[in-house]
């Protein structure tokens, strides 16, 4: 099993992380209970690393997210609440480790939506 495990490490694609994602933040999961789905978010609303995609956002901008890195790649994931109803996922994963492209990446999205 440890094999398994080791050949799946960091295998996640944009694309799966984006589904994660969508998933936490419509509740469309039959495993997650609502108190499970609320600590989750809670956890990823405390990452203590915020120096990639949102090193730029504004201050009034809470971002949910998990960052990643290996060493060869840095990754960063999350979503932040538009209004009510909407939430924006992005999704940085790169095969380097260059987060100042991730920080750029973020900012420039952030700020479209709450322009400073």
């Amino acid at each position: 099993i440890n094999l398994l495990a080791e050949e799946m490490r960091n295998t996640a694609s944009s694309k799966d992380m984006a589904l994660l994602y969508q998933t936490i933040v419509t509740m469309n999961n039959p495993v997650l209970s609502k108190t499970n789905r609320d600590f989750l978010i809670s956890l990823l609303g405390n990452t203590k690393h915020n120096d990639r995609l949102n090193a730029d956002f504004p201050k009034e901008i809470k971002f949910y997210h998990k960052t990643g890195s290996t060493s060869d790649s840095s990754s960063d994931a999350g979503f932040f609440e538009i209004g009510d109803h909407h939430a924006l996922i992005l999704v940085g994963l790169q095969n380097f480790r260059d987060f100042s492209s991730l920080k750029t990446i973020g900012g420039v999205i952030a700020n479209y939506f709450y322009p400073q």
